[in-house]
């Protein structure tokens, strides 16, 4: 393998969405060889080539199931998508040595751990003591501390906003729709009847609960006084009064359903203003004495 000692690159991070904290850090190269010939890339093409072959070995069912292909599954199979970052650019393998026991640290206080096999400036080459470390169970304790850690608000927070810039990318979104679209052809629709007695159609899900076309579910005999509320003809003759001019005709006088001839006495009364006019107005009245429009007369004539 070639002297990668001396070369820059630029340190960069994955972060699991399910945490919000990196989980691995490593070092690409600007440097690369295609066709035969030396390339220089960018920051975001050489942390971009180098994310994407991380996919691509998580991807492979026959790549090594190491402690950082086996998070990549994970988050993959949860519905997430992990997201690179860059750390440190214009630098050498060896700063991996300085990153690596930081973000160590991040991901015990979110209780989690971070996937990298050794201390850095290896170029990804694991120890026999390290790998010995790795596959050794965690005890009872370390779980619990690991579990509370993980539920702090501070890692609660910090999860919340990864989730939305990884919910807000087109790539997630895209997958999301895909995902419902498939979900609404397995939906069995049916046609049902209107249940406010109009007659009309309306189309459903077979699952859903709804009885009403939009705007009828306050007509018939659940509904209110609002949209199509129809009142019934003994109902109108009830709410008329004798004496409104409004309703005037058949259905006033004798005609009303509350009508009383031992009540509803009518006399005539002289307008109090001075007009010389007369109205009609009932026998128990005690509070009219004036036509209607000559009570402002009156105030002025005092």
């Amino acid at each position: 393998m070639a002297d990668n000692s001396n070369a820059l690159g630029l340190i960069y991070g994955i972060i699991d969405p399910r945490y919000g904290v990196v989980r691995y850090v490593g070092w690409a190269q600007y440097t690369v060889r295609k066709n035969g010939k030396y390339v220089t890339l960018n920051d975001h093409q050489t942390r971009d080539r180098r994310f994407d072959r991380h996919i691509k070995e998580a991807k492979k069912q026959k790549s090594r199931p190491t402690h950082k292909v086996n998070m990549l599954r994970s988050i993959l199979a949860s519905g997430f998508l992990p997201m690179p970052i860059i750390i440190e650019r214009n630098v050498v393998i060896e700063r991996e040595r300085f990153w690596i026991p930081i973000y160590r640290k991040e991901c015990l206080k979110a209780g989690t751990e971070l996937t990298n096999g050794t201390d850095g400036g290896e170029c990804g080459h694991m120890t026999e003591d390290v790998i010995k470390k790795l596959r050794k169970p965690k005890s009872e304790e370390g779980r619990q501390r690991m579990k509370e850690a993980a539920n702090t608000p501070e890692a609660l927070k910090r999860r919340s906003e990864i989730n939305k810039i990884v919910q807000n990318r087109p790539e997630v979104k895209k997958a999301k729709s895909e995902k419902w679209a498939a979900k609404r052809k397995q939906i069995i629709r049916e046609i049902r009847k209107c249940a406010c007695g109009c007659g009309e159609t309306f189309e459903c899900e077979s699952r859903s609960k709804r009885r009403y076309i939009r705007g009828h579910n306050s007509c018939g005999r659940r509904g209110g006084r609002g949209f199509g509320w129809h009142h019934s003809e003994q109902t109108r003759a009830k709410m008329q009064h004798p004496n409104d001019p409004k309703t005037k005709g058949s259905k006033a006088g004798k005609n009303n359903g509350f009508y009383k001839p031992e009540v509803h006495i009518i006399e005539t009364r002289e307008c109090a203003c001075g007009c010389g006019e007369t109205f009609e107005c009932e026998a128990r009245s005690k509070k009219r004495f004036l036509n209607n429009g000559h009570r402002n007369r009156k105030m002025k004539d005092d």
